[in-house]
């Protein structure tokens, strides 16, 4: 856990967007994002509904880690590697805090990609929020 002498997280390494849309090409790096979006709403929908079950939420979350890196998006994949070690190691409190700062996590992730361009389209999965996804606004 970064101390009061270490520098905030960024929310998103916009490079490595940067890279992906370089790669992929403009469509395929939206359909990429829109699908990783789509993901981590299932994903925390899982955590959320699980949240008894720390094994499944430190699969969940672990999952999630990778997957938000994968896009840059650096302080989900902080938040979601906290809920990961808080679920191993099984102690309620920290499992609580953890969530809601995976929560603050998301609101902040789905900002940042909105600012950099990549919003849900309305034929998106992703635009079709889950029921869960209003515990995410």
């Amino acid at each position: 856990m970064p101390d009061a002498r270490s520098s905030p997280t960024p929310v998103l390494n916009r490079a490595t967007l940067d890279r992906l849309r370089a790669t992929l090409g403009d469509d395929r790096a939206q359909a990429l994002v829109c699908l990783f979006r789509g993901e981590m709403h299932r994903r925390v929908d899982a955590i959320l509904r699980g949240i008894d079950v720390p094994p499944m939420v430190a699969r969940e979350a672990d999952a999630l880690a990778g997957a938000a890196r994968s896009v840059g998006l650096v302080a989900l994949g902080a938040s979601a590697e906290q809920l990961t070690e808080a679920a191993r190691q099984g102690h309620t409190d920290a499992l609580v805090h953890a969530t809601d700062a995976l929560l603050r996590g998301v609101h902040e992730a789905l900002a940042a990609l909105r600012d950099a361009g990549y919003s849900p389209t309305s034929d998106s999965p992703a635009a079709d929020p889950s029921p869960q996804d209003a515990r995410l606004r």
